[in-house]
This record gives C-alpha cells, sequence and structure tokens, in this order.
C-alpha cells in the first residue's frame, strides 16, 4: 500500500489548522515526536520534515499497523468530525485531498475510513510516482511539464485543464520516444511518429499486441489517443470521475511504455 507524493502534500498540510497541542498529541500517538521535534521552530518546519519522512517511505506502519499515511488521514478526519462535519461528507471538506486520493485509488468514507477504489494488486500510486521518477532520468522535460500541470488542474479541479493537459503530455511522451529511437527525419506529424514507432525492429508499439492498426486504426494506442479527446483537446464539460479515469489510465498507459523504453534494444 502507497501514497502518491500529492496525496501525502494534500494530507500533512491540513496541520496547518491544526492547534498546536493537537498537533503534539498527534505526533506522541504516531510516535514521530522525533521525525519533527519542537526544535525545528514553528509548526510549517515539523510538519515539512514530516512530508519529507512520509515521502522518504509511504510504506511505513502506524500505531495500529497499518499504514502510516492511511492511518493519519482516518485520524485527522475523524478528529476533525466531531467539530465540523455536519450533512456534508467528510469527503466535501477536504476535496483537493479527495481528488488525490481517488488517483491513488482510495475514497473517503462517509465514517472517515479510506476504502480502495481498485484492486490492491493495481498500485497506482506507485505507478505514479515511477512514471514521475522515469520521465525525470529519461529527460522528458517538455512531458514532464504538461504532467505536471494536469495534476496540478486535476487537484483545483479544473478538469477541462487537466484532460487538455493529459492529452498534450501523452502527445509529448511518444514524441520524445521518437525523438530518441527513430532516425530522422522525422515525421510531420506526432500520429504519424507513432505510426513509424510501430515499424521499428522491434516495434516499440507492438502491432502483434493489438497496439497499432495499421488498416481501421482501432488499435489500442490510436483508441486510448482517441478516448483523452473525443472533440479536440478541449472535449467541453467533464466531471471528476471521467477527468480522474482519463488520468489513471494516463498513469497506466505512460508506465508501460516507459519501462519499455527503458528496455529497448
Amino acid at each position: 500500500m502507497y501514497f502518491s507524493r500529492n496525496t501525502i502534500i494534500e494530507a500533512l498540510s491540513l496541520f496547518e489548522g491544526w492547534k498546536t497541542n493537537e498537533f503534539e498529541r498527534y505526533l506522541f500517538r504516531f510516535d514521530l515526536e522525533k521525525i519533527a521535534p519542537s526544535s525545528l521552530g514553528f509548526k510549517p518546519a515539523r510538519i515539512n520534515a514530516l512530508i519529507g519522512h512520509f515521502i522518504a517511505d509511504s510504506s511505513l506502519s502506524g500505531p495500529s499497523g497499518s499504514n502510516i499515511v492511511l492511518e493519519t488521514i482516518e485520524h485527522m478526519l475523524i478528529i476533525k468530525s466531531k467539530n465540523i462535519y455536519s450533512s456534508k461528507a467528510p469527503a466535501d471538506y477536504y476535496p483537493a485531498l479527495s481528488r488525490s486520493l481517488k488517483l491513488d485509488g482510495y475514497s473517503i468514507s462517509n465514517n472517515c475510513k479510506l476504502t480502495t477504489i481498485l484492486p490492491t494488486s493495481t498500485p497506482l500510486a506507485t505507478k505514479q510516482t515511477e512514471v514521475e521518477s522515469l520521465i525525470k532520468d529519461f529527460g522528458f522535460s517538455i512531458a514532464e511539464g504538461h504532467l505536471n500541470q494536469a495534476l496540478s488542474a486535476h487537484i483545483r479541479g479544473d478538469w477541462a485543464a487537466a484532460n487538455s493537459q493529459m492529452r498534450s503530455f501523452i502527445e509529448s511522451l511518444f514524441d520524445s520516444f521518437a525523438d530518441k529511437l527513430l532516425s530522422p527525419p522525422l515525421p510531420s506529424s506526432s500520429n504519424a511518429r507513432r505510426e513509424q514507432l510501430s515499424k521499428l525492429n522491434p516495434p516499440f508499439i507492438d502491432p502483434t499486441l493489438n497496439e497499432w492498426d495499421f488498416t481501421s486504426s482501432k488499435g489500442f494506442v490510436q483508441a486510448f489517443w482517441n478516448r483523452l479527446h473525443p472533440s479536440g483537446s478541449h472535449p467541453g464539460l467533464s466531471d471528476e470521475d471521467d477527468s480522474t479515469f482519463r488520468l489513471q489510465l494516463v498513469f497506466l498507459v505512460a508506465h508501460r511504455f516507459l519501462k519499455r523504453y527503458q528496455g529497448y534494444p
């Protein structure tokens, strides 16, 4: 069980609204007073120390034996539910955290617990982290910029902007593959460059796996591209579920091809 960098930052940033004595009790309960000691100074510095600690290893265990990030989020929700929740669902009070959790495969239930959306064998947060790491390692800076903008737009609930940046990210990612793997001159269109990637030996986009179809354009990569922009780069109104679904697909597909590029002959 892992949580993404974005989720950890969104969750622990909520401590900024806590009273110091509440924050201290959390540290004692979770045996973290040595990670974020009072000697660090004001609370923001101590929160940043916790963020760095959790990012370094988000698989740590909490006092109940489960994942420490999961237990921290549920603890925060339960503590605050006594004070602020009314007829609204807990997720409604923390929309940015809720959206980030959905990308990791979790939702906030009305009893302040985190429930899994996907099977535990599909660790989306791990793939997200590895995608970001591989893009940086390969120097795909343009793709990295589009991905960061897509994540930022999604977290703030700007679905149209998020969807547009997802499309730009995938286009830039495959263009980066083409720049590295194809011999110049490269085809003028992005679609033609992707088709050339399917004609390499061995193929980078593999027609034998139905990833590319030369006759009907119904291969997986082609269909995935069409799903990302059913009406062009600005597909009109969207909603949270649709945008989250697109972003989850983007991470899964990007992860698959980045790993293939990593081991490509």
